[in-house]
């Protein structure tokens, strides 16, 4: 429930084969970060797995439907809005924030479109839904909140990006 503070952004890559008419196989792996509440607070979920695709071509576009399956980790950074920094007689600073990193395993159902640019480089746009499941991690202290695996974030994600191959 705390406020985003701008737009969540990330990278990635894939690499992948056409084994069968119409079905790429292969791996991808991503990392997104979701800056909140302009503290300095911030989710970060990074995530990797196997893909599996069928398409179908219409010119010089593929349209795709797909999953990936795999896992990943959520680092969770919260800084309170009213933190305080003190500095120790040795000039070591000490900041009043906590973290969390909490592993997940994950389904990932998309849809997507390949536009061939040329034969060897083509733009992507792809729409999916992360489902992160995991055990609940632990309390940051009795009165702070009990951060879930499945619950943040989740969602639709849209990916843009170029693809290179042969």
């Amino acid at each position: 429930d705390l406020p985003k503070d701008g737009v969540t952004l990330g990278i990635g890559g894939a690499a992948r084969v056409h084994l069968i008419d119409h079905i790429h196989l292969g791996v991808e792996g991503f990392v997104s970060t979701m800056p909140l509440m302009k503290s300095g607070s911030s989710v970060r979920a990074g995530w990797g797995g196997v893909l599996c695709d069928y398409f179908f071509t219409i010119g010089k576009i593929k349209p795709m439907l797909g999953m990936t399956i795999g896992g990943g980790s959520m680092k969770r950074l919260y800084v309170p809005s009213n933190a305080e920094t003190t500095t120790s007689a040795s000039s070591t600073l000490t900041y009043n924030a906590s973290f969390t990193r909490t592993p997940f395993f994950f389904i990932d159902p998309y849809i997507g479109l390949e536009f061939e640019l040329t034969k060897r480089i083509a733009i992507i746009t792809r729409i999916d839904y992360l489902l992160p499941f995991g055990k609940k991690g632990s309390a940051l202290d009795a009165s702070d909140i009990t951060w879930s695996n499945f619950v943040t974030p989740n969602g639709p994600r849209l990916y843009l990006g170029f693809l290179f191959g042969h």
